[in-house]
């Protein structure tokens, strides 16, 4: 009964691991309902419909690209809060770059890049959530980010998709993606969350 204690305890007072799942919840309820509104902003742009699946390719292209080097290559775990943080600022800073120009071919690069940062900080915070918490644990932590991104999908839609009857998409997009940028830099600040990501045991 008291190594099962240890264990619970493990998992819900972990403040690292606390702190990951904040950054989890932010990271989504900043950007994943204004994604979902991707080709509406791209059509009030001028953009047409053929272009925008031209688009997508490139989205598909760059998270092929992400997940085969975090996939072909072992990176040492120290490396991990720098992959996971830095990719996730690579997509954020790539997309709000994208949203200042109308050149088509490198508003396809910029999606691309954003997307290759992701897929790679996406990898690498799935692995770090397998191994960072022991086996009997990983079923419950799985189940309550599955649960608290299913909540936010219709919530940040729901903002997004109201904000975007009086601005305009492209803004909405830039200060989505500004606040998650933010919120990302804010909690790389964390010695516990560098050290959770990392895979320290103390």
């Amino acid at each position: 009964m008291a190594r099962y204690e240890r264990r619970y305890c493990f998992f819900y007072q972990n403040i690292g691991l606390r702190l990951t799942l904040l950054y989890i919840m932010m990271a989504n309820l900043f950007t994943i309902g204004i994604f979902n509104l991707l080709m509406a902003m791209f059509l009030q742009q001028g953009f047409n419909i053929e272009q925008f699946g031209v688009m997508m390719s490139f989205l598909s292209f760059g998270s092929l690209i992400g997940f085969s080097i975090t996939g072909f290559y072992l990176f040492p775990t120290k490396y991990n809060p720098l992959i996971i943080m830095g990719g996730f600022l690579l997509l954020c800073l790539s997309y709000m770059l994208m949203l200042l120009t109308n050149h088509f071919y490198l508003i396809c690069f910029l999606l691309c890049l954003g997307m290759i940062g992701n897929s790679m900080s996406d990898s690498t915070l799935d692995s770090v959530l397998m191994l960072g918490v022991e086996a009997q644990q990983r079923g419950k932590l799985s189940g309550i980010i599955t649960t608290v991104c299913a909540v936010f999908v219709p919530i940040s839609t729901l903002f997004y998709g109201g904000l975007g009857e009086v601005m305009p998409l492209s803004t909405l997009f830039f200060f989505g993606f500004l606040l998650a940028g933010i919120a990302t830099v804010m909690i790389t600040f964390s010695p516990a969350v560098r050290g959770y990501l990392s895979l320290y045991k103390a």
